[in-house]
């Protein structure tokens, strides 16, 4: 992978801890705030909803770039070296393929929201800010998965 695809998954991941962390001191405070003073923070449930998506959508490529997810690999355990290295493949490419469809949906409904001018309930938040933000994890999940391939393909030709 190149040296920028991996900065980029670290940044994005940075971004990610921070949303976590922000959630967090959020919703402490929140609660502290609603039983001391008996005065929630406005929006706090809409914010923690926005914090999360950009948390998890921003964290996979960096998830990916590490190998971080879950693996069952029932089949390739027992099948022959090289039908494990095709099924290694075959399933980057379906990743890649599976991110890359979710990149352009979500960049699609970021655009229609954009044109209707749509809002969150209470903050009133224009809502393409955080499609436009989903799609952004995917994006680089899709990029690191593309650049796996191109690895891969280039540790079986060496």
């Amino acid at each position: 992978m190149t040296r920028a695809t991996r900065q980029l998954a670290r940044i994005l991941f940075g971004i990610a801890m921070a949303a976590t962390a922000v959630m967090a001191v959020l919703t402490v405070g929140d609660v502290l705030l609603r039983y001391a003073l008996r005065s929630p923070i406005p929006g706090t449930y809409e914010l923690v909803g926005f914090l999360s998506v950009m948390a998890v959508s921003l964290a996979l490529p960096q998830i990916q770039a590490k190998h971080g997810h879950i693996v069952v690999d029932l089949v390739a355990r027992k099948a022959k070296p090289a039908l494990a290295n095709a099924l290694e493949l075959a399933i980057l490419a379906i990743q890649a393929a599976f991110f890359g469809v979710l990149t352009w949906r979500v960049a699609v409904n970021a655009g229609d929201i954009f044109a209707a001018g749509q809002v969150s309930d209470i903050l009133h938040i224009p809502l393409v800010f955080i499609y436009s933000i989903a799609a952004v994890g995917p994006a680089g999940t899709t990029l690191v998965l593309l650049e796996q391939c191109a690895d891969w393909v280039a540790r079986r030709r060496a």
